[in-house]
């Protein structure tokens, strides 16, 4: 059976869980298999982390992980809908890809210092005209790195990766290489709006220009080899960050859900697995990779986003009519608020935002230009960490709340018609 998980009253079920038992199956079968030559990997070691140790590992155990992933049915197909006229840049934050690359015969964990230099140096040399910029984590100040954090473009596993973790970006970071976190090569695309073609498209030439100078691990029977085996394949994730209010209230996300999982895909918190839902923000990503191609995933997150936000915006009006004092209430407290606080938790700001969110696709208020990028970017650069970087004074909690309310409310003003 898969582990299902539940988060916030979200069910996620995990066919990563099926491959766990598989493997403390065979483990309990097979006692005395032999260990990965290049790694010393074995059976004992994937039951404790769930994870292969090199690509050399896949040539050891691969009946193993091709018995389990035997079990595993087709992905369903997914056309995406023709839809006209829907105004899905009010839903839909932000479209992410991301492709994991690992080099081959190298430990996947790997410490060893300058193991990813010559990965950066080709990225940064074969894309010249984007200006992309090498990092190493360990020479990033704290409050830079947990900001990256904030802003979705780095993990908590490559902030803690001091030994050889970098970072290689664009000076407008919408485009990210993580080089040292669970993979050799995390490259990853985050785009304003519904964009996911656009996305995967930067992170394909990245990933081309990798593999035409490096070699990249990869099997003809399994793709590419990933550290979880369930990335193996395409090793591809696309997802979206959408605004999903009304459904949130009327509590039939969980069903949705419970539904998507059942297809392949989690719902998660904007900060990943486990995070919580703030701002009715939600991540809507594929789970696994095998035998789906690129194209069938991105068909897939384009269908389930698409009938998400047609759902959204049927349910936003069922409420709108049933409780239109209440919400147009709602909408001008936070309005009151949050142009009237002196000081604003970011737990606080994140509520009443998601509330004008909600208001401006109501039309109850009006902005100028962009109504949704005003509003989405106000969720990002109100994070603690991300505060401190762009104010130094905002270093103390009060200082912090203080400042919050004050950018908050100068933006709000000088955004409504």
């Amino acid at each position: 059976m898969s582990i299902v998980n539940c988060y916030n009253g979200v069910v996620i079920i995990d066919f990563k869980g099926d491959l766990i038992d598989f493997f403390q199956s065979a483990n309990r079968r097979h006692r005395n298999a032999q260990l990965c030559p290049s790694c010393g990997f074995g059976l004992d070691d994937f039951n404790a982390t769930w994870r292969m140790g090199c690509s050399v590992c896949y040539d050891i155990f691969g009946p193993y992980v091709r018995e389990a992933l035997g079990t595993q049915t087709r992905h369903p197909v997914f056309e995406v809908p023709s839809v006209r006229n829907l105004d899905i840049g009010n839903f839909v934050v932000s479209s992410r890809v991301r492709l994991a690359r690992n080099l081959e015969t190298i430990p996947f964990r790997t410490r060893a210092e300058g193991a990813f230099d010559s990965v950066a140096e080709t990225i940064v040399k074969r894309n010249r005209e984007k200006h992309f910029a090498s990092t190493h984590v360990s020479s990033l100040p704290v409050d830079m790195s947990h900001a990256l954090f904030e802003q979705h473009l780095i993990s908590q596993e490559l902030l803690h990766n001091k030994k050889n973790g970098m970072i290689v970006s664009e000076p407008e970071n919408r485009v990210v290489i993580m080089l040292g976190e669970e993979d050799h090569m995390r490259i990853q695309s985050i785009v304003s709006g519904y964009d996911l073609d656009g996305a995967f498209a930067s992170v394909q030439k990245i990933a081309s220009d990798i593999e035409k100078a490096h070699p990249v691990a990869k099997r003809p029977d399994f793709g590419y080899l990933t550290s979880c085996p369930t990335n193996l394949g395409s090793a591809m994730r696309a997802s979206v960050m959408v605004f999903l209010p009304a459904l949130t209230i009327t509590g039939k996300i969980s069903a949705i859900a419970d539904k998507l999982s059942s297809r392949h895909l989690t719902v998660r918190g904007v900060y990943g697995e486990g995070s919580d839902f703030g701002g009715y923000m939600y991540q809507i990503s594929n789970q696994g990779c095998h035998t789906m191609t690129t194209d069938e995933i991105l068909a897939m997150v384009k269908a389930v986003t698409l009938q998400l936000v047609l759902l959204e915006k049927q349910t936003e009006a069922g409420l709108f009519k049933s409780e239109q004092d209440q919400i147009i209430d709602g909408v001008m407290r936070a309005w009151g608020l949050l142009t009237n606080a002196h000081m604003l938790t970011s737990a606080e700001a994140v509520e009443n935002i998601a509330f004008l969110k909600l208001g401006s696709n109501l039309g109850i208020l009006r902005f100028k230009n962009d109504n949704s990028k005003i509003i989405d970017d106000l969720f990002f650069i109100i994070q603690p960490r991300t505060l401190i970087t762009q104010n130094n004074r905002a270093s103390g909690t009060a200082e912090r709340d203080k400042i919050r309310a004050r950018m908050v409310r100068e933006k709000l003003l000088q955004a409504r018609i």
